[in-house]
């Protein structure tokens, strides 16, 4: 790595951003001493985590596994949360695309969501068959309430080809044989 201790920063909040959103998704809304210190930088990468990871209205997906394979059924499931003081009739929406544009798969549920709340939503993506070399495709999820673009996320998917694995040409060997 260029730059060790970047890379390390990066991965420390990553990991308590997911820690975050899992705490969240278990009906824990509180701010830890732990995300105190670290969004005292405005800068940090610390801060813009927990400003993502505590957004008041959002949905997110509860598998971090972003690897999947062409021609495959992935079903995942989006956590919503409504933590505001309201009820919230909110548009779920979901979109899926590869990168060079071939594909798109899409779905949508109205919610509706008490003050304080949180719901699980099961979705299933048919990935479609075809695709024989690795690509990689874009899962968009936004929230709107009353057209009105109130979420989204995006995070970028590995699919794997239908061609079969070949073996690397190098081999390393951490111990013995």
């Amino acid at each position: 790595y260029a730059n060790p201790d970047l890379y390390r920063t990066l991965s420390e909040t990553q990991t308590r951003e997911w820690q975050t959103l899992a705490a969240r998704d278990a009906g824990v809304s509180a701010i830890s001493a732990w995300s105190v210190e670290e969004i005292a930088f405005p800068a940090s990468p610390a801060r813009a985590a927990m400003t993502r990871a505590y957004a008041p209205i959002m949905t997110f997906d509860l598998s971090a596994n972003t690897g999947v394979f062409a021609g495959k059924v992935v079903e995942r499931t989006l956590s919503v949360i409504n933590d505001t003081s309201v009820a919230r009739r909110l548009d779920l929406t979901w979109q899926l695309t590869a990168a060079d544009g071939t594909w798109t798969l899409k779905g949508g549920q109205p919610l509706q969501l008490a003050p304080s709340s949180r719901v699980h939503v099961p979705i299933t993506l048919s990935l479609p068959p075809g695709c024989q070399e690795r690509t990689t495709a874009t899962l968009l999820l936004t929230l709107c309430e009353s057209g009105r673009l109130v979420f989204t996320k995006t995070t970028t998917w590995d699919v794997f080809g239908e061609a079969p694995l070949r073996a690397a040409d190098v081999v390393a060997s951490f111990g013995q044989l």
